[in-house]
């Protein structure tokens, strides 16, 4: 039900903890959750204190739809031609990252987020960023950290670099042990394997072949420091 008498209200709406709304009377009346319609017309939902959480269809039995009538996933958005739904902060310094997280979501903390997607800041002013591929990839309960960045596109210059974070050519990939680097290409038909192995030994010495899926080799180059 509702508490109070039928009209125009002004001011705020509160939801009490028995399920009813009524409007503020004042500091004394206390409430749980404050649903606002102001004098710009925007609707605010909000928990009356920091301490309690705002739940959208806790059953879960249904589907929330933002900008449609008809959601057909749990969250659905509807966006105009060329607008977007943004997920951030309001600080853009260095080291400063906000984002998405992907896969499994622990209900009872914050731990085992193996996955998201991330801009990290950079300070220069002009609200710019690096893209991060957050995965962790240990055996244990940690979520991803900037540390377990894989893949990321550098926010200056447009670079792309895999196993780094200061990618300086247009695609930098880092990684391998005992200085060698493999990468399987494949063009999706029978016998089109092939793999390419660049590095050395040593620090000077550089080598590339390229081998088909049997690991028979086709072509070597080998380069020493001299």
């Amino acid at each position: 039900g509702i508490s109070g008498t039928t009209g125009t209200f002004t001011g705020e709406l509160l939801v009490t903890s028995t399920g009813y709304i009524a409007q503020d009377g004042g500091t004394s009346y206390l409430g749980n959750t404050i649903v606002n319609y102001d004098t710009d017309t925007d609707l605010t939902i909000q928990p009356r204190t920091t301490t309690y959480d705002l739940l959208l269809n806790p059953s879960g039995t249904g589907n929330i739809g933002i900008g449609t009538s008809t959601p057909n996933h749990k969250l659905s958005v509807t966006l105009a031609d060329e607008t977007t739904a943004h997920f951030g902060n309001s600080e853009y310094g260095e080291d400063e990252w906000s984002g998405i997280s992907l896969g499994y979501r622990n209900s009872g903390d914050t731990n085992n987020v193996k996955t998201k997607i991330v801009q990290e800041g950079i300070a220069d002013g002009n609200a710019r960023g690096h893209l991060h591929f957050l995965v962790d990839t240990a055996a244990n309960n940690n979520s991803a950290a900037m540390a377990d960045s894989k893949m990321m596109i550098h926010g200056t210059s447009g670079n792309i670099g895999i196993g780094t974070t200061n990618p300086t050519s247009l695609l930098y990939v880092s990684g391998g042990s005992a200085g060698v680097f493999n990468t399987t290409l494949n063009n999706g038909t029978s016998g089109g394997w092939g793999t390419l192995i660049k590095g050395g030994l040593n620090s000077g010495d550089y080598t590339l072949e390229l081998r088909n899926e049997n690991d028979t080799q086709l072509f070597k180059m080998m380069a020493d420091a001299s």
